[in-house]
């Protein structure tokens, strides 16, 4: 978390990667794990399919975010704000 924060990186607005040494966040973190994941089960077949496409992981995430934050809200989880 240290380096996420000094990255000015807030994990309440998306998920952070860390890859080979970079931080990757939001749709771009999406992308990079559709990149380096395997097609060992239906699961992530969909996901390398879907967001091997900077372009579909950028329309996708706001959409999978809010969802995301949907289902926290309903059940009373409050954000993180590091």
């Amino acid at each position: 978390m240290i380096e996420v924060n000094n990255a000015r990186l807030n994990i309440d607005d998306g998920m952070v990667i860390k890859f080979q040494d970079n931080l990757y966040h939001g749709s771009d973190a999406l992308h990079i794990m559709a990149l380096i994941g395997t097609n060992s089960n239906i699961f992530n077949k969909l996901n390398c399919f879907l967001f091997r496409s900077k372009f579909l992981s950028k329309i996708c995430y706001p959409a999978l975010r809010f969802v995301r934050n949907l289902v926290l809200y309903s059940k009373g989880i409050r954000k993180i704000n590091y």
